[in-house]
């Protein structure tokens, strides 16, 4: 069993895109999954994804929230279980099997390589894809939320995000 974590905050997409994710997913693996995504507007998306109520949109800037799904239990999620993270735009077009079961190691934290992008130099992961299990990576969470305007501020004024 896995959970997937996706995030849809703002209007720049869709509950089409979770809809498309979702049944991406289902198509394309045996594997168990649970979805869940994390919103402020739940409308139109399909039953089958577990919505996370993001009570509070302005608290923090657009896909920073994802930073969330790594507090303890997020989600009601056990410590111990493996969560992946992945970003509301992936499109599946084939089998993810092999992704979906992959052993990861406890202590690891799975991701792949940032190819998109020129700062590959500075950060190589991919903030779209981030395999982990839950607890074992509360502290980014922590740190972050000891200081999130500086932390969101860090990154955009450096360009290492927008």
């Amino acid at each position: 069993m896995i959970h997937i974590l996706t995030l849809k905050v703002g209007d720049k997409y869709s509950s089409q895109y979770i809809n498309n994710l979702y049944r991406g997913i289902k198509k394309n693996t045996t594997v168990e999954f649970k979805m869940y995504c994390y919103t402020e507007d739940p409308k139109d998306i399909v039953d089958d994804v577990e919505i996370i109520e993001l009570a509070n949109p302005n608290l923090l800037k657009l896909q920073w929230h994802k930073i969330q799904f790594h507090s303890k239990n997020f989600a009601g999620i056990k410590n111990g279980e493996r969560c992946l993270i992945l970003d509301i735009d992936w499109i599946i077009t084939g089998n993810l099997d092999d992704i979906l079961s992959f052993d990861i190691k406890s202590g690891h934290f799975g991701c792949f390589e940032r190819w998109w992008s020129n700062l590959r130099h500075f950060c190589k992961l991919n903030g779209g894809f981030q395999m982990f299990y839950m607890g074992e990576t509360n502290y980014l969470w922590e740190r972050f939320n000891k200081n999130p305007e500086y932390w969101q501020r860090y990154y955009v004024e450096n360009g290492f995000a927008e």
